[in-house]
């Protein structure tokens, strides 16, 4: 055991997710951005999928959908997640049985969207993320790595129930 006196950190370290590191393992000094993840669940499969600004995620069953849902409750284009900035809205495009978020279910309307929302079409189920980040946001940044780890854990899918139960409280 070590003893010692012991000093504060000072300043972003690996462990603040906002902070980017770049490929050599130094802090990037890019500027302040805002990123948005998907953490997106489907039977025992997680992925995570990046919504940059300007963009949208489509959730349909067709192949050009950006999360293909295979459920016969999911219409061919379901739902869209736009982001403009730092604002974020889901619109469900004249589904037949609706979008949910939170479950709350939306048909043919659109509802503003934020961090730790969660949006269910057919079996699909995808948590919007949010972050602030210090540096460029390139694949290094911590966030981005957590995500993609944690989309690879065995057991991930315990994890992400968990989550979903806090958030339903």
């Amino acid at each position: 055991m070590t003893t010692g006196t012991r000093h504060p950190i000072e300043g972003p370290t690996e462990f603040d997710p906002g902070t980017a590191v770049d490929l050599e393992g130094g802090p990037s000094a890019a500027q302040p951005g805002f990123r948005v993840f998907l953490l997106v669940t489907e039977g025992e499969t997680t992925r995570v999928v990046d919504l940059p600004d300007g963009g949208a995620v489509t959730f349909g069953r067709t192949p050009e959908s950006t999360v293909v849902v295979d459920d016969t409750r999911a219409s061919r284009r379901h739902a869209e997640l736009r982001r403009s900035g730092r604002e974020l809205s889901l619109v469900d495009l004249g589904s037949r049985n609706g979008t949910k978020l939170n479950e709350k279910r939306l048909r043919g309307e659109s509802a503003p969207v934020v961090g730790g929302d969660v949006i269910s079409v057919g079996g699909v189920a995808a948590i919007v993320a949010t972050a602030e980040t210090r540096g460029t946001g390139r694949s290094s940044s911590r966030l981005e790595r957590e995500f993609a780890r944690f989309a690879t854990t065995p057991g991930a899918r315990a994890v992400l129930c968990r989550i979903l139960m806090d958030l339903e409280r």
